[in-house]
């Protein structure tokens, strides 16, 4: 559905069919990783991730646990990452339990925006202000370690920003 949702935005604002957008996949993972491969040889690194932060801190399908520097990869799939995605697939047994996702080290590589709300995105949002917690446990922290000339965006509810330092703020 999102990736519905998006293609329509893009049809709706006339982007050109050239402008590939990538999703997180299900299905056979090597297969999945050669065609994403394929087109980063063919149309270069994309320019912006939009991502979703999830409950336990994920980005993406790149789960807590998962090394930094990895770049497209196969991810089994936590069970609250599953939960968030129940719904979507109509229950929890018909929710994947791999997917393939961009990680960490591509993020890093593109302006990177961050969507959260709710309260349950509260603790991985409040860890990423508490440095002595490693983006290898909670990889949304990787916004606060985006390398020179990159940019990353955090676009969160009241509720999302309760646990950091951003909650004490005047919103409109």
């Amino acid at each position: 559905r999102f990736a519905a949702g998006i293609e329509r935005i893009l049809d709706q604002a006339g982007h050109p069919k050239e402008l590939r957008v990538l999703f997180n996949s299900h299905g056979e993972g090597k297969k999945i990783i050669a065609e994403y491969r394929k087109l980063l040889r063919q149309f270069g690194q994309p320019q912006v991730a939009l991502l979703g932060v999830g409950p336990n801190g994920h980005v993406g399908y790149h789960e807590p646990g998962t090394a930094p520097f990895r770049g497209i990869h196969s991810a089994i799939l936590e069970e609250s990452s599953r939960m968030q995605q129940k719904e979507t697939f109509g229950s929890l047994e018909e929710t994947p339990k791999t997917g393939v996702t961009w990680g960490i080290k591509n993020f890093k590589e593109m302006t990177s925006i961050v969507m959260a709300s709710g309260s349950s995105k509260a603790s991985p949002l409040g860890r990423i202000f508490d440095y002595s917690i490693s983006v290898r446990d909670n990889p949304v922290s990787f916004i606060s370690e985006m390398p020179g000339g990159r940019t990353a965006y955090l676009i969160a509810d009241r509720e999302a920003l309760s646990q950091t330092p951003f909650s004490r703020m005047a919103f409109v």
